[in-house]
């Protein structure tokens, strides 16, 4: 049977009411809400989004979203050929990412350092889980048939663990690692294609993601 990987990001409840929506988008993208079609383009952002909505991006498009409370403000760059879904799941928020890539930035108040819990973001893939602390880092399907994933941090500590064990790795800035059909976590390694990747959120411009390079780090590159 086919495998299909699920990337899950787990925002408060009181947190989205209200506050997310689609801050630019370019080129071709859709919004599907109970089982209608929607158009997104420049003239009609921003857009407010809803529980169950489905953003899908088309070749050579993107869009960034953003998320904000009094806490912590949430930047995504969901990028080319992806897929995000926004649902419940009992008294948090899912956005599935169930293809293509994402860049994530969680920054959080100064004046609110010490927030809750709630006010965390975590992310789950298939059997693995993330907890992200003030960070920025990035995700991609692989664009094969392998059902890998990609995760890097350019700042901040991603901490990542199996859904049923105790053992838990900490992803550190300029780090990444490859979990292998959704749940075989490699250990982090510094690739050199991270500082490669386009961190702007703001940018205007899409990205390509450089799957001929996370090969070839993986399966060649020396480490210093």
């Amino acid at each position: 049977m086919k495998k299909i990987l699920f990337i899950i990001l787990l925002i408060s409840k009181t947190i989205f009411a209200n506050t997310g929506e689609i801050h630019f988008v370019k080129g071709k993208t859709n919004l599907i809400r109970s089982n209608k079609t929607i158009k997104i383009s420049k003239e009609s952002v921003p857009f407010k989004l809803k529980l169950n909505d489905i953003i899908k991006t088309e070749n050579k498009s993107f869009v960034i979203l953003k998320f904000k409370n009094d806490r912590s403000s949430k930047i995504l760059k969901l990028g080319s050929n992806s897929e995000l879904k926004i649902d419940f799941e009992k008294n948090s928020i899912e956005l599935g990412l169930n293809k293509g890539s994402t860049f994530i930035q969680f920054l959080k108040s100064k004046l609110r350092s010490n927030s809750s819990n709630s006010d965390k973001l975590f992310i789950k893939v298939k059997n693995v889980s993330m907890g992200v602390r003030g960070t920025q880092f990035f995700i991609t399907h692989a664009n094969d048939k392998s059902n890998d994933v990609w995760m890097c941090v350019k700042e901040g500590i991603v901490e990542v663990k199996e859904k049923n064990g105790p053992k838990s790795t900490d992803v550190t800035e300029g780090k990444g690692i490859l979990i292998k059909k959704g749940d075989q976590i490699t250990s982090p390694r510094p690739y050199k294609w991270i500082s490669k990747l386009d961190w702007n959120m703001q940018t205007k411009e899409n990205y390509e993601i450089p799957f001929h390079m996370l090969k070839y780090d993986l399966l060649d590159a020396e480490y210093d």
